[in-house]
């Protein structure tokens, strides 16, 4: 198990619509180590950890998540407004 991951999951799993901006930020400061942990648990958290994940991904400023955006973009089965934030995500990295 990476050094991260129970943090990352406990912090994924508290994300809410007021402290996304907060949560994400903590998250950022572990650097890309966590990309792949928030990749995995992109897929089991609710909406709301989907755009703070995003919104850490976004933070990362990493060029190696492109492909899990487009991923993202192409998936059929996510809801539109994860898309639109994953699309504006795709543009600053």
């Amino acid at each position: 198990m990476n050094q991260y991951e129970e943090t990352v999951r406990n912090l994924v799993n508290n994300f809410n619509e007021h402290n996304i901006d907060i949560v994400a930020q903590d998250l950022a400061k572990m650097g890309r180590d966590i990309i792949t942990i928030l990749q995995k648990y992109f897929y089991k958290v609710d909406p709301n950890g989907k755009i703070g994940i995003l919104e850490t991904l976004k933070l990362l400023n990493d060029s190696s998540v492109i492909p899990f955006l487009k991923a993202i973009l192409e998936d059929e089965t996510e809801i539109f407004f994860v898309k639109a934030y994953a699309y504006t995500c795709s543009l600053k990295s």
